[in-house]
């Protein structure tokens, strides 16, 4: 079953591309993320040989836990042995956590009757070599948004920390990790590049620009949910798309921070074909640099709890992996 990994960073239109793109045809299953790779992949080497039955029971099973430990939980049950056979089926002894997660999301999408499946797990561009070369039918889309105004938008999530500095860092490096990947041999003629503000300009050319690179019929216009999600990140995935929802650093971001921003971001935001408020690359601020550090340490702890108890009656977990984890530090980790 093919398989669709998005490589991008969180807050920059990840749900909203993958859900217009699965609404847009019956054919992808927009799976949730249970983040396997990022969970568990940077110590798969810590598990063990995967020739042992043992070990691959163990990792197996820790990828279960993935998929039910989580503040939005898979709708499907699934076994051991189930996940044993199914993998038995497609590659036979040729085991890895990169070829297992293929397993588990196309035993997701099979339960909905697709035939592909949507990838949106946080960090894939540090396994997308990998994926590339273990799965066959892997594609890859690159989504990036201004650097600008992905760090509004961090800054405006409940548990977020309140720091400029530290999310336009996280942008940079997320953003060259990602194009980093893109440039391997095994994904550079199966990637397809969006940018969240073109995606908003016109998100059905867009679309269909997607599906016809994946050699799927072109879709008509989408429809939208009826429902919503008691989710705060995701409260807004069954609305119209917000259209006009870039260029909000200019009314959100003051122009020290703005200039912050271009300046860690500089290059990169330009290879993305961003253009700089600056002529040229700023400078940050010393007397910035201590407000910010104090941003970081004093107010974020602040803001978490007055949104812990601000979102106490959200009917999820946020912290439903935390035995997981937990357990992971103390075997593997």
């Amino acid at each position: 079953m093919p398989g669709i990994f998005l490589l991008s960073s969180e807050r920059s239109g990840t749900n909203l591309l993958k859900k217009r793109l699965c609404d847009s045809n019956g054919s992808i299953c927009n799976v949730p993320p249970v983040h396997l790779l990022r969970t568990l992949g940077y110590w798969e080497s810590q598990f063990g040989d995967l020739a042992e039955e043992s070990v691959w029971e163990s990792l197996i099973s820790f990828a279960l836990r993935c998929c039910y430990e989580r503040a939005v939980p898979w709708k499907y049950v699934f076994t051991y042995e189930s996940v044993k056979k199914n993998y038995q089926r497609k590659y036979k002894d040729q085991r890895s956590l990169v070829r297992l997660t293929d397993v588990f999301y196309s035993m997701y999408a099979s339960e909905e009757g697709k035939n592909w499946y949507f990838c949106k797990d946080l960090w894939l561009f540090d396994f997308s070599n990998r994926i590339a070369n273990e799965i066959p039918d892997s594609y890859f889309i690159q989504l990036v948004r201004d650097p600008r105004d992905y760090v509004v938008s961090q800054l405006k999530r409940p548990y977020s920390h309140c720091s400029v500095i530290k999310h336009a860092e996280c942008w940079n490096s997320e953003t060259i990790r990602s194009s980093n990947a893109l440039v391997s041999l095994a994904i550079k003629d199966k990637s397809f590049f969006v940018t969240y503000e073109s995606f908003l300009e016109d998100e059905l050319a867009c679309i269909n620009a997607i599906n016809q690179w994946l050699n799927i019929a072109e879709q008509g216009l989408f429809t939208t949910d009826s429902g919503s999600y008691d989710f705060h990140e995701w409260k807004n995935i069954h609305l119209p798309t917000m259209r006009d929802n870039f260029d909000k650093y200019k009314k959100n971001l003051s122009n020290v921070q703005i200039n912050t921003v271009e300046s860690i971001c500089w290059v990169a935001m330009r290879n993305m074909g961003y253009k700089t408020e600056a002529e040229f690359r700023p400078s940050i601020s010393k007397i910035f640099k201590v407000w910010d550090t104090i941003c970081f340490f004093v107010l974020s702890p602040i803001k978490h709890k007055i949104n812990k108890f601000k979102f106490r009656n959200e009917s999820i977990n946020r912290w439903a992996a935390r035995g997981l984890i937990d357990d992971l530090e103390k075997r593997y980790r």
